[in-house]
């Protein structure tokens, strides 16, 4: 069974919105790494049709890349194959407790979006506090300071090829003037922690990324 085969039968079978057969946009079929266009593309709303994307690129011997999402990844270099392409431009729904103080945010949110709905509520400046992500291994992952530390570390500090994030919980405070992020940015990469890494913390971080994915499914070029 070629994997555009099962992936339509899958799809078929838990939700039209997985969309594997990859189509020409404006004319032109999609171009991932060096004009290699994907394997098949999965448009996922949900962590579950993450998961059979992800157990599809491991048993088809794809590489993937991650869309709509900051990831960062930049593309992800193919096994002799284009990659599976996992799209979350779907996912990026933003929902704030005012009271609590605190907003869960689908990966694909755009910070505009953020700060919009935020500012809705007097309040601002998001603080990265856990993050739902799903890892090479097919597992979903929900990590923060006290669950999977290591791994929220990396994220935090805007580690790649780490897995597929799809939703990030924030923490917030009332809202004043100031510098923010670029609104053009995606959540992910406007929270992320972007000063210099030294050496020690480089080094910690791939050890991290090689721990939670041993066959580089989410290798960087």
């Amino acid at each position: 069974m070629t994997v555009t085969t099962e992936l339509w039968a899958r799809g078929a079978a838990i939700t039209r919105s997985l969309v594997p057969r990859p189509r020409a946009e404006h004319g032109r079929s999609p171009s991932v790494v060096g004009g290699v266009p994907p394997a098949a593309i999965v448009r996922c709303r949900s962590v579950e049709q993450v998961v059979t994307g992800l157990g599809i690129a491991r048993r088809s011997g794809l590489r993937v890349r991650v869309g709509c999402a900051g990831h960062g990844d930049g593309g992800v270099a193919s096994r002799g194959a284009g990659p599976l392409v996992i799209d979350l431009c779907a996912v990026g729904e933003v929902a704030v407790d005012a009271r609590a103080r605190t907003a869960r945010v689908g990966a694909a949110a755009s910070f505009a979006a953020v700060d919009a709905a935020t500012a809705a509520h007097g309040l601002g400046e998001p603080r990265l506090v856990g993050a739902e992500i799903v890892t090479a291994d097919g597992l979903v992952r929900r990590v923060g300071p006290e669950s999977d530390p290591d791994l929220f570390a990396a994220l935090l500090g805007g580690g790649t090829g780490l897995g597929t994030v799809t939703r990030v919980d924030l923490a917030l405070r009332p809202r004043r003037v100031g510098r923010r992020p670029h609104p053009g940015l995606d959540v992910l990469t406007a929270v992320a922690d972007r000063r210099a890494l030294t050496g020690r913390e480089r080094e910690r971080r791939e050890i991290v990324r090689r721990a939670y994915d041993p066959e580089g499914l989410f290798a960087p070029v």
